[in-house]
This record gives C-alpha cells, sequence and structure tokens, in this order.
C-alpha cells in the first residue's frame, strides 16, 4: 500500500504535535451529533477534528464555518463507512501498515520527554566543540559471555595502564587495536563533532580533557581508550551561492571533457570581476537559485553533500570564489556570502531533536522510558518461576531449534504481569507467552557458549517488548488525544484507500470514460495562440553570423572535425583495418550510441591498380560491420562506395586507397557543440518547441510573428526563429490529458458521493448543533 497522502478532508496528522495531555478515562455517554447510517458521530469526535482543521480561529465556531465542515465531515465519513463495509480495513496489507503507523503515533507517550530534552541540550552544547582524539578498540560483542567480556575488559585495563605510564600511544594503537585502520592511522579519527561517533564513545571523547586518557568504555563495537589531541570551536555555518552546469548520468567522455571545459570558462569570468548575478542568469542550470543570484540557504556541516561542503567551508572572506568543484548533481562555481559561527539553541532545536531520534543516544531515552513504565505499571517478576524457565532450555537454543512440550503445566505459570491502578487494568505474563517468544525469535547463535546465557538475552528484549506493548494497550483509555489521533490515522488510511479504487486509480484506468468526458468538455481545454519557435543564444555577433551561415544548410548538418582521424589508409590490396584505428571507431561507435541524432558517412575509395574491383566497396561494409558489432543502429551510418573516381591528393594528404569518416546531425544540438569547442559559453540552442501568447518564455522584445528576430540581452545575442503560428485551438486528448484525468477525477468523486448518500441516511442532531455555534 502506498503512503498515507495529505487529502483535502484528511486531518493534518502527521503535522499535528502529539503533546501528551492530562491522562483521562474516556466515557462513552458522550453526546451524538449526527448519525451515518446506523453509525453514531460524536460531538467530541467532531469538535477534535474541527478544531486542529480550522486555521481562521476568528470564523471558529460561527454557523458558516461549523455548517461548511459539516458537510465536509460528513462526506468524509460517507466514504470510510462504505471502506468499513466492504472490508478494507481487515486485509493484512492494510493491517501491517496500520500498526506501523500506530507505533510512530505511540512513540512520543512512550518515550521520557525529560531525558529526550535533557539530550537534546547536550548535543547542542557539543555541536559548538569539534574533537581530535584517537582511540584503541578491544572488540568484544555487547551480548558476549561473561568470560569473554572480562577477559577483553583486562586487556583493554592492561593497555590503559600502559598509555597512562607515557607509553606513545599511537604506538600502542598500531600494536593492540583491533580496529582495521589503526595499523595505517595509528588509531587518529582526526577531527568530529556530536552526531558522528556512536553516543557512549561520543561522550567519553567531550568529558575526557585535551592530552588525557579516558576511562575504560564500552560500545557496540567492545571497549575503548581514547586520547584527546585536540579541542577547538565548531566551523559554524555558512551561505553561499553557485553557478551550476548539469552533467547527466551517463554522460560521454567527449561531453563531459566539454562541460568541464565551459564551467571553467565561467570561473576565469567570475575570478576576473565579471558580474556575479549576470554570469548566474546567463549559465547557471540550478532554477531554484537562478533568479536569486545562485544564493542558496544557510547550511552547517552533514546537511549538504561533502565535495560541496568542503569547497564552501574552505573559503575564508565573503566574496571569495572556490574552484570548480564536481558533485553527483554537477559542475559548481561556489561563491561565499556570509559565515555564521554559532546556532542559537532555539534555532538548532528541531535539527537536533530529530537527529537525536536517529542515532544511539537515544537508547538513553528508551531506557529511561522503559524504567519509567516498568515503575508507573508496576511490573513484578516472579524470580523462582524464571529461573526455573532458564533452566529448562536446552543446547538447542543457541543451534536455533530449541522446542518446548505445549502439554506442560508449568507453561500456565505466571512469570511476570503488569497492573495500572489507575485505570484498573491487569495483565499477566506466563510462561509460554516467553516459551513461544523465544521460539519464534531464536537464531543460531553460535558465538554464545551457553544456551542459558542466550536464554537470559532474549528474556531481556521480551521483557522490554511486552512492557512497551502493555502501556500501548492502555494508551487509548490514558489520552483522549491518542485515541482519535489513532483513530483519524485508520480513518484516513481507508479513504486513501477507497479514493485509489474509485477516483484516481479509476479515472487513469478507464480510458473510455475520459475520452468521453473530454469530448463533453472539450470547451475547458483550449490552447492559445502558439508560436513554434528555435533560440538561439550567441555570445557575440561572430557566433550569430556563424550560426546563421550553418542554417543555409539542409540538415542532416556536417559537423565538421568532429571526428579524429577521419582517414583510414590501406596498403595496395589490403581490405583488413588496421588496429590502429580501432580505438577510433570504438569512440565513433559510443558517440553513435548515446546520440541518436548523429549520422555517420563511410566513404570507400580506391586506387585504379588496386583488386578486386570491389575493394572500396567491401572496405566500407568491413567498416560498417565492425560498428554494428558494437551496437550501433544500422540506420545511423550510410556508406557509399566511389571506387576510383575521387583519388586523393598531396596537398590534403588523402591516399587513393582510403575509406573516409563524416559525422553529420540532424539536430541543431550538434551545430551548438561544434560552435563551442573553441569556447563552450558561444552558444546554446533551444531547438523547437512551442510558446503560447502571454505566457510564452521567449527573449522580452521579440515581435510575435513568422520570421527570423534577434535582440540583446543579458549581454548576449538572442535569435529567435519564428516558423509558424497556430491559431487557437481544441487541445487533443493527449495533449490536455493531465488536467482531463484531474477534472474526470472530481467528477466521479462527486458522484460517487451522491450515490452514497442514497445508501447511508445522515440524519443531523440539530440541539447538539446548535450548542456548538457561537451566537
Amino acid at each position: 500500500m502506498k503512503k498515507l497522502l495529505p487529502l483535502t478532508l484528511l486531518l493534518s496528522v502527521i503535522a499535528c504535535k502529539t503533546t501528551q495531555k492530562t491522562a483521562q478515562k474516556n466515557t462513552s455517554k458522550e453526546p451524538i451529533l449526527m448519525y451515518i447510517g446506523n453509525t453514531p458521530v460524536t460531538v467530541a469526535e467532531f469538535k477534535y477534528v474541527y478544531e486542529k482543521n480550522n486555521t481562521n480561529k476568528d470564523s471558529l465556531y460561527k454557523e458558516p464555518s461549523i455548517k461548511e465542515y459539516l458537510d465536509l465531515y460528513t462526506k468524509f465519513k460517507l466514504k470510510v463507512i462504505d471502506a468499513q463495509k466492504i472490508g478494507i480495513d481487515t486485509t493484512r496489507e492494510f493491517q501491517t501498515e496500520y500498526y506501523g503507523y500506530e507505533s510512530q503515533l505511540a512513540r512520543p507517550y512512550l518515550l521520557s520527554k525529560d531525558a529526550n530534552d535533557q539530550l537534546v541540550k547536550e548535543t547542542y552544547n557539543r555541536l559548538q566543540e569539534e574533537v581530535n582524539a584517537g582511540h584503541i578498540l578491544i572488540k568484544v560483542g555487547l551480548e558476549a559471555e561473561p568470560t569473554d567480556t572480562l577477559n577483553a575488559y583486562n586487556r583493554i585495563k592492561d593497555i590503559r595502564e600502559k598509555a597512562l605510564k607515557n607509553e606513545d600511544f599511537k604506538a600502542l594503537a598500531r600494536q593492540y587495536s583491533e580496529d582495521p585502520s589503526a595499523s595505517s592511522n595509528d588509531g587518529n579519527l582526526g577531527f568530529f563533532t556530536a552526531l558522528q561517533m556512536v553516543y557512549p564513545f561520543e561522550t567519553a571523547a567531550f568529558k575526557t580533557t585535551k592530552g588525557q586518557i579516558s576511562d575504560i568504555i564500552r560500545t557496540e563495537f567492545g571497549y575503548h581508550i581514547i586520547k584527546v589531541y585536540d579541542k577547538r570551536q565548531s566551523s559554524g555555518k555558512v551561505t553561499t551561492a553557485h553557478i551550476m552546469l548539469r552533467a547527466l548520468k551517463g554522460i560521454s567522455s567527449q561531453d563531459s571533457i566539454a562541460l568541464r571545459k565551459r564551467i571553467y570558462e565561467i570561473y576565469d569570468k567570475a575570478k576576473k570581476g565579471e558580474d556575479w548575478n549576470t554570469l548566474v542568469r546567463q549559465f547557471s542550470e540550478d532554477a531554484n537559485s537562478k533568479n536569486s543570484g545562485g544564493q542558496l540557504r544557510e547550511f552547517g556541516v552533514g546537511d549538504l553533500i561533502p565535495e560541496f561542503e568542503n569547497a564552501s567551508f574552505a573559503l575564508k572572506n565573503e566574496g571569495d570564489i572556490a574552484e570548480p568543484v564536481l558533485t553527483p548533481y554537477g559542475w559548481h562555481v561556489i561563491k561565499l556570502i556570509s559565515r555564521r559561527k554559532r546556532e542559537t539553541f532555539e534555532e538548532a532545536e528541531a535539527s537536533i531533536r530529530n537527529r537525536v531520534q536517529r542515532d544511539s543516544r537515544s537508547e538513553v531515552g528508551k531506557n529511561a522510558s522503559l524504567i519509567r513504565l516498568r515503575k508507573e505499571n508496576n511490573l513484578k517478576i516472579n524470580q523462582k518461576v524464571f529461573e526455573k524457565a532458564i533452566k529448562t532450555v536446552d543446547s538447542n537454543l543457541v543451534k536455533g531449534q530449541w522446542d518446548y512440550a505445549s502439554n506442560n503445566k508449568f507453561l500456565k505459570e505466571t512469570i511476570a504481569s503488569f497492573e495500572n491502578k489507575t485505570i484498573n487494568k491487569k495483565q499477566n505474563i506466563t510462561v509460554n507467552d516467553f516459551f513461544f517468544y523465544m521460539k519464534r525469535r531464536q537464531q543460531v547463535r553460535t558465538d554464545l557458549k551457553t544456551p542459558q546465557h542466550y536464554a537470559r538475552l532474549m528474556w531481556q528484549r521480551f521483557i522490554d517488548d511486552e512492557t512497551v506493548n502493555f502501556e500501548k494497550s492502555i494508551l487509548p483509555e490514558k489520552y483522549i488525544d491518542y485515541k482519535m489521533l489513532t483513530q483519524e490515522y485508520r480513518e484516513g488510511m481507508m479513504l486513501f484507500a477507497m479514493m485509489n479504487e474509485k477516483v484516481w486509480g479509476k479515472a487513469l484506468k478507464d480510458t473510455t470514460g475520459a475520452k468521453q468526458f473530454h469530448q463533453n468538455n472539450k470547451e475547458k481545454y483550449k490552447w492559445g495562440e502558439r508560436a513554434f519557435a528555435t533560440i538561439f543564444d550567441a555570445a557575440n555577433e561572430s557566433v550569430l553570423k556563424e550560426v546563421e551561415e550553418r542554417l543555409t544548410e539542409r540538415p542532416p548538418y556536417l559537423l565538421k572535425n568532429y571526428i579524429k582521424d577521419p582517414i583510414l589508409k590501406y596498403t595496395k590490396d589490403q581490405l583488413r583495418i588496421d588496429d590502429k584505428y580501432l580505438n577510433g571507431l570504438v569512440q565513433i561507435a559510443s558517440e553513435l550510441n548515446n546520440d541518436p541524432s548523429l549520422l555517420l558517412e563511410i566513404s570507400g575509395h580506391m586506387d585504379k591498380a588496386e583488386r578486386p574491383k570491389t575493394l572500396s566497396a567491401d572496405r566500407t561494409k568491413l567498416v560498417f560491420d565492425y560498428l554494428f558489432n558494437k551496437n550501433i543502429n544500422p540506420n545511423q551510418a550510410i556508406r557509399k562506395d566511389f571506387g576510383s573516381s575521387l583519388p586523393g591528393t598531396k596537398k590534403d594528404n588523402k591516399p587513393n586507397n582510403r575509406v573516409e569518416l563524416q559525422m553529420f546531425t540532424y539536430s541543431l544540438k550538434g551545430i551548438e557543440k561544434q560552435i563551442n569547442t573553441t569556447n563552450p559559453l558561444n552558444l546554446k540552442v533551444t531547438e523547437l518547441r512551442p510558446y503560447e501568447k502571454g505566457n510564452n518564455g521567449l527573449p522580452t522584445g521579440i515581435e510575435w510573428k513568422e520570421g527570423k528576430h534577434k535582440v540583446a540581452q543579458n549581454g548576449r545575442l538572442q535569435m529567435v526563429q519564428i516558423n509558424s503560428i497556430e491559431s487557437p485551438r481544441t487541445k487533443t486528448f493527449d495533449e490536455a490529458k493531465g488536467q482531463v484525468i484531474s477534472d474526470y477525477q472530481v467528477f466521479l468523486e462527486s458522484e460517487w458521493i451522491e450515490n452514497l448518500k442514497k445508501q447511508y441516511s445522515v440524519k443531523i442532531e440539530e440541539k447538539e448543533l446548535q450548542k456548538l455555534i457561537k451566537k
């Protein structure tokens, strides 16, 4: 099932703050606002969704606002009730997705807010500093046997004592550390800040003073000791502007070289003091920043891709320009606009809170929550039953093959229990519950020596899960807002499924119905007057003149000097292609495969004395076959046989016995590429496309009529060739398809609502409605 999308009627669930309200019991005697069929909708339910989605506080509970929202909510509930009727919410797919959402919604109610707030503030303080440290690691898993854990601890303890006696820490790291990189970096991790290392390691690094050795710490990797070499203030945040040239995936090596040359031409112009904003408007291909001088939002370390960040933070002074840098998005010329050293806590809090939740330090908050929930829900463990259960398991557990006799009376004994006296709810956990959990979750654990140790590890996970599950089961009784929120998600998912079936999916699949809808409403779908034009953006008059000369040719256009070695020379009577030409032919094949607008002409020539008489034709066929075996489209190569009719000359260094290669293009982009060989900024071509009058995107000042038009703009010359102007007309179905489908969906939804109103009666309790309206 697709992700839940924001819908007009679906309340802004995700954006809603899920702060915990005072725990209170739900009451079943809520006043009823309306009945849809036999389904009641309470006043409390309506008020909850109405208040949450009403953004205009001045109109809150005014009659027009109430009645408008009641109409919307009635339509929403009609769809949900219809979904329940056909069992949308009973499918495995639906329930899997819903319970996933439910777990997310429950999280704020389960976690310890105080512990999380403390972690956020601590993280903020640490982000103001960067630490340069080295470490020594002795590996041991968090679930290792006690004897293995003790052995690893004693080893790191001995190493720490050596370090404290001033033995060289780097030498100790090379000799003892089990971090694979230690042999090459002496255990040195360089500078780092908060949220870049696992939390226990980070904590030890920040608490250890410069030049000192940390206490022994344990992480998921094993035991560590840390030596802090240096500390410094953080690098802060910067605002930059950039000029970007996109580098498309799979770009040919020739185009890649041309693109690099072009970005360096732009960089040279910027360094020489040409107006930055003009350069951005002329050349940047980042549509989001092009109209704002290329300026990006402020960012810090870790916010953007490393290549861009490193170049940005290396700039020292406002106005400095970095040498072009290549990222996965393309080439960038970066200019430093401003640098800010420190964010306030309020500015950084939301981002830090989000990152803390994904970081290993979140375990601190989870553990604090588990302790709180066990206390609130009065967890009691029957130690005698627990120890007996642990002794019951055998060696099959570590093999992942353990089972137990289901008729054993011991399984019914209570091993633990929860009780929340505030809402009077209790739950007993039996030995069978624990054994079933172990049987279902067991894995092969050859790293563990005893099944009893494995069973104790699984017990800890089991009781943690049960603690959370018990609390989740009572959340709707403790928190009214949680109950409403989960109902809202459930109904929203049902609505999405029904809308997909009855409206969105149907509109996309019902092509016949959509076409008929277009036919019945074709006056809504019209083109205005349109010009079909090609735009040539030239650096100067000389370039534009060359363009005009090339346009006098008929396509395909000859690409002069496109092929590096265009002549394949042969000895007398030779047919075979010399090996020295093969790399060039491979490159030509690559160009043809990457650009379907190219056309290769293969011309065969021979000396009168050569034999057989078909030799020139045979040579062109052999070249063609070689290229064909490199997967070229055969329609992109033509063969011409001139025999001995065009002998070569010494002047042009052409022997009689030869094959000549010439590249042509049907695309104006090919002309652009050739003219840009001397300067990548010479020309930019926007090939033939329609422009609608009044919203056309043509250069300012262009006269709206067929023919050739020239205008100067942004320091360059623009030539626009308008081939034709089309009068206003109705759009075909294919041309209007997107808009038609959207309108057809509205039509289908309206029809569906009318049918639902006939199927389910709607009865409003007028007295309750009037109580809601402010007089």
